[in-house]
């Protein structure tokens, strides 16, 4: 029998309450309510949206690997399949 795995990550409450703090830290900045250095909010939120989009092709390559570059119709996937079709 052949062994199915999922490519979903679960839900994280923990990522969710880093994102609305960070949120929450650029909103302050700009509504100017005492908040210095909003752009630290920025990238708290880069650098978590960059832990889950590692972690989706992470879990993609693991359950294909070698075999298909499945990287969707969207962002940066999408043009490199592009780029490698034009040359």
């Amino acid at each position: 029998m052949k062994q199915v795995v999922s490519s979903v990550i679960e839900y994280r409450p923990d990522i969710d309450g880093l994102r609305a703090l960070a949120v929450l830290a650029v909103l302050l900045f700009h509504a100017d309510l005492g908040c210095r250095g909003g752009f630290v909010g920025v990238d708290i939120f880069f650098v978590i949206s960059g832990f889950l989009i590692s972690s989706l092709y992470s879990n993609s390559c693991m359950l294909a690997p070698l075999v298909s570059w499945n990287f969707g119709n969207v962002g940066f996937g999408a043009l490199f399949q592009r780029v490698l079709s034009l040359s």
